[in-house]
């Protein structure tokens, strides 16, 4: 092997200035109220960050396993999963919060928990999301992936933005926002999405946006748990996973089944088999 002419060197660069000014330029720092908020890390990276980029905030932070440890000894930092939940909507509670916030192990994804302890759905908080966003942009097109509860496009048309509906995954909506030159994405998972963070998620612009949205409630003389209540206009059930040898051949026979059963209006392939009927969809 031939020597190497120069030797590189190492530079250290604390870059967390930077990104704290970055994140925070997706609000108006000026309309944040005093809030209590819970934060749960999950003993994840959010127990190292969340104190950089809430410094300064009006916020009285609650802490919850800030420590980090990949061996995640309280839960798994995955907030999708109702049990991971738990902790944080008692913690809510006790403390008499205004609000509750957790993240995934990496931050791309969030979960909130309004003042009565109660999980807000993915589809809810991106329905606040939505209106709040367009509030300020009319006209904007949002891509939401075709799980997301009907809230969600009712709301993008209400405020007065596109919709735009498309598979599940992060490389569909990041595809289709930058098509759409949308504004906004989100998907039930807890990942939400912005063109100004170059198409990707991230938990912690959310976590900040629904502050401000929150505020924008107080400000109003109601809690976060009146608006959350004013948007159930629909029920819905978990989602349930299961494994199955033969896809398509089970999805022919679902579709064989519901095909005879009255007040079908829809089939649609978009992404597996959604089947509408007048009053239910799946």
């Amino acid at each position: 092997l031939k020597k190497a002419g120069k030797r590189g060197r190492v530079v250290y660069h604390d870059i967390r200035g930077v990104y704290r000014r970055f994140l925070h330029s997706f609000i108006d720092l000026r309309k944040l109220e005093k809030l209590k908020v819970v934060v749960d890390a999950g003993n994840g990276m959010a127990g190292k960050m969340v104190p950089v980029i809430y410094r300064g905030l009006p916020l009285e932070v609650v802490r919850m396993y800030f420590k980090l440890d990949g061996k995640f000894p309280n839960h798994v930092p995955n907030p999708a999963i109702k049990k991971n939940l738990r902790d944080l909507q008692q913690r809510v509670k006790k403390e008499n919060a205004d609000l509750g916030i957790t993240f995934d192990g990496d931050m791309d994804r969030v979960v909130f928990v309004d003042d009565k302890g109660r999980a807000v759905s993915s589809s809810l908080t991106a329905a606040l999301l939505i209106r709040h966003l367009l509030n300020k942009k009319k006209n904007y097109g949002v891509v939401y992936n075709l799980v997301m509860s009907k809230i969600v496009p009712e709301i993008i048309k209400e405020s007065g933005g596109k919709a735009y509906r498309e598979k599940v995954g992060h490389s569909y909506i990041k595809e289709r926002m930058h098509k759409e030159n949308a504004v906004f994405g989100c998907e039930h998972t807890g990942h939400f999405y912005y063109k100004k963070n170059y198409y990707a998620d991230s938990g912690f612009i959310t976590s900040l946006i629904f502050l401000e949205l929150v505020s924008s409630i107080h400000k109003d003389g109601k809690k976060l748990s009146d608006v959350v209540d004013s948007l159930k206009r629909y029920s819905s059930i978990d989602e349930y996973s299961l494994a199955v040898e033969n896809i398509e051949e089970v999805i022919k026979k679902v579709e064989k089944f519901y095909r005879k059963m009255q007040g079908l209006k829809k089939l649609d392939y978009l992404d597996g088999l959604t089947i509408e009927f007048n009053d239910f969809w799946f």
